[in-house]
């Protein structure tokens, strides 16, 4: 049997490894003849509209925003309506990683704050609702990359789908190593404390 102090300590380690990953990419986007530009939490994050927001930070030389303009741009099927093109499931996926991304540190932290005070009010809950948020991220992600990487194959015929297919060969997706650490922790933090309370240990 674990003691409870020593339990509390795991857990603890566990939540700090997942807030560590602030500084760490979580995406990269690989533009030729531009190179390749890291995205860690603040920069994705700072793209969720905030009121009374006056101060505009300096981000990437590209920005996440841009970025999925991009790829959606590169959707063969992509056709202009009135309002402009119409959403692509690309975009959609790709615009709430910002978000996922924000509610997983959240509950990381209000997880950290419950343990550390040694109440486990909501702490499954939370700590389940981190696990699916970070997961969301990566599978967003993910979902993106595998876009580009099939663009060729969804590209049309004659001028348009060329053009397509050029443009798209110079654009790569990857997930970065923060996404999968912070679901790691998370999902570790999860694991532990529900098979603490099923087995008591």
């Amino acid at each position: 049997m674990i003691p409870k102090k020593l339990s509390k300590t795991i857990l603890i380690v566990l939540l700090l490894g997942a807030l560590m990953t602030y500084v760490a990419p979580f995406m990269s986007v690989s533009f030729a003849r531009v190179g390749s530009i890291e995205f860690s939490f603040n920069d994705l994050v700072r793209l969720i509209p905030l009121p009374d927001l006056k101060e505009k930070k300096s981000g990437p030389e590209i920005n996440f925003k841009e970025t999925l303009e991009k790829i959606t741009e590169l959707r063969p099927s992509a056709k202009k309506s009135e309002g402009g093109f119409q959403i692509a499931p690309e975009l959609i996926f790709g615009g709430m990683i910002p978000v996922a991304l924000a509610i997983a540190y959240i509950s990381a932290l209000l997880s950290l704050l419950f343990v550390v005070i040694g109440s486990g009010l909501f702490l499954r809950s939370w700590l389940l609702g981190g696990v699916l948020a970070s997961a969301y991220v990566i599978f967003a992600s993910q979902y993106l990359s595998s876009f580009v990487k099939n663009r060729v194959a969804e590209s049309g015929e004659g001028i348009i789908g060329l053009v397509s297919g050029l443009f798209s060969k110079g654009i790569s997706v990857e997930t970065e190593y923060g996404a999968y650490v912070l679901t790691g922790c998370l999902a570790a933090a999860f694991l532990f404390y529900f098979l603490r309370k099923i087995f008591i240990f």
